[in-house]
């Protein structure tokens, strides 16, 4: 008996490199967050940094996105992966925006924090379909 909520029937690559990939966008999220809080605070050079990470955390949700896209029809809860993907692609290209933005103006820098904060929510939700699934599927094998 297998779980086929995040289970493509093509096989479990594609499933296990969408669950690396979601997982990598989360510690990225993080770290970002984390370099913010630090440059705000300690070292302002560190928002150079930050920047970069995100500009990776862009591809990242890129990847995501077409993975979840190609696996849509296999997985039991594809729809949801795409539509939670596809919002963090959302996100992530209005985050971009606000951060270069606010460089210049403080009413951007103060939407690229809630934004990042929403952003934060969404992945949160995606590694939780992902993990569940996992565990799931790994208690009925």
């Amino acid at each position: 008996m297998t779980d086929r909520t995040l289970a493509p029937g093509r096989g479990d690559n594609l499933t296990q490199v969408y669950r690396l990939v979601v997982i990598l966008t989360a510690v990225l999220v993080l770290i970002q967050a984390a370099l913010a809080g630090r440059g705000m605070f300690l070292d302002p050079d560190l928002f150079e940094m930050h920047g970069m990470i995100g500009n990776v955390t862009f591809l990242a949700v890129i990847i995501q996105v077409g993975l979840a896209f190609a696996a849509r029809r296999h997985w039991q809860r594809g729809g949801l992966a795409l539509w939670l993907s596809g919002a963090l692609l959302l996100l992530v290209i209005a985050q971009l925006g606000l951060g270069y933005g606010g460089r210049e103006a403080a009413t951007a820098a103060a939407w690229h924090v809630a934004n990042g904060v929403l952003i934060f929510g969404v992945i949160v939700a995606s590694l939780t379909l992902t993990l569940t699934s996992a565990a799931t599927r790994d208690r009925l094998s």
